[in-house]
């Protein structure tokens, strides 16, 4: 309802320019930073899947997601959602008190944390090494999957 009202009073109001000003650019921007942290936690090559009669819940959560260091400003601004790791293992933990968990959770689990620092080479090195999970070999590249996919296909 509100995009059904806010849409054409932006482009009465304000014109085209109006709409992309104040709508899409900042529908961009969010998204953009979203997919970002959803990839990073998420899709680091070394978070490994595993298969269901080797899968536990516990290991899952702990080394399932990435905890990742990003600058200040970043991380204040997003309430420490970075903090990751106790973001999985209870949602009910509040943003205030996600770094007390972490530490707990890497003097406890540390071993089994998954830690990095944020840097455009980490975004490039998650971009190259994405990988799909398959039940027969583990995990497949993009391109071994699209190979495998033509084969079958034939």
């Amino acid at each position: 309802m509100a995009a059904a009202i806010g849409g054409p009073t932006l482009v009465l109001t304000l014109g085209w320019g109006g709409l992309v000003k104040f709508w899409l650019m900042p529908w961009l921007v969010y998204h953009f930073w979203m997919s970002t942290f959803t990839l990073v936690h998420h899709t680091a090559p070394d978070v490994a899947f595993y298969p269901a009669e080797t899968w536990h819940e516990v290991r899952s959560q702990l080394s399932g997601t990435v905890h990742c260091d990003y600058p200040r400003w970043v991380e204040f601004l997003c309430h420490d959602i970075n903090v990751h790791i106790p973001h999985h293992i209870s949602t009910a933990i509040p943003s205030y008190n996600l770094r007390a968990a972490h530490q707990s959770l890497r003097a406890n689990w540390g071993e089994h944390l998954k830690e990095r620092k944020f840097s455009w080479d980490l975004l490039k090195e998650i971009g190259d090494r994405c990988h799909l999970y398959d039940e027969e070999s583990a995990y497949l590249s993009f391109a071994k999957f699209d190979d495998r996919a033509a084969k079958t296909s034939s």
